[in-house]
């Protein structure tokens, strides 16, 4: 089976945090086009993008710790960059790219972990996450 398939139904079983709101919901990096997604989660994404229409997709010029894909947001929302919060799991990367755009940031202190299919990377991330939370 694919774990990361099945965290991903579950996910989308439940509602977006602002649903019925003014507030748009974008997901920065990964776009319904990526074969990234395509491969990893397949079938499950399709469903997701139908069920939850109001998430605005933005492809990043430049990955994080660049700020591009919440300059990004900042302007199609039309929002003052203090508005705008990212949730991320990295604090070199998204931590730093809200400081650099000037919004907010929480922090994902135990995210999802996958060791069946690359384990190597897992924990190379996961020793990054380490690293980080103890030198900030």
């Amino acid at each position: 089976g694919n774990d990361t398939g099945r965290w991903f139904e579950v996910q989308c079983s439940r509602p977006p945090a602002m649903p019925n709101s003014p507030n748009p919901l974008f997901q920065i990096g990964i776009t319904p086009n990526d074969t990234k997604v395509k491969t990893l989660l397949g079938r499950y994404f399709l469903p997701f993008e139908k069920k939850y229409p109001e998430i605005i997709f933005i492809k990043a010029i430049r990955k994080k710790p660049y700020p591009d894909g919440l300059n990004k947001i900042i302007e199609l929302a039309s929002v003052k960059p203090e508005q705008v919060v990212l949730i991320d799991d990295r604090l070199l990367t998204g931590g730093l790219a809200t400081v650099l755009a000037r919004s907010s940031f929480i922090y994902i202190n135990k995210p999802f972990v996958n060791y069946t299919n690359k384990p190597l990377v897992e924990l190379f991330f996961q020793l990054l996450r380490v690293v980080e939370r103890i030198i900030f």
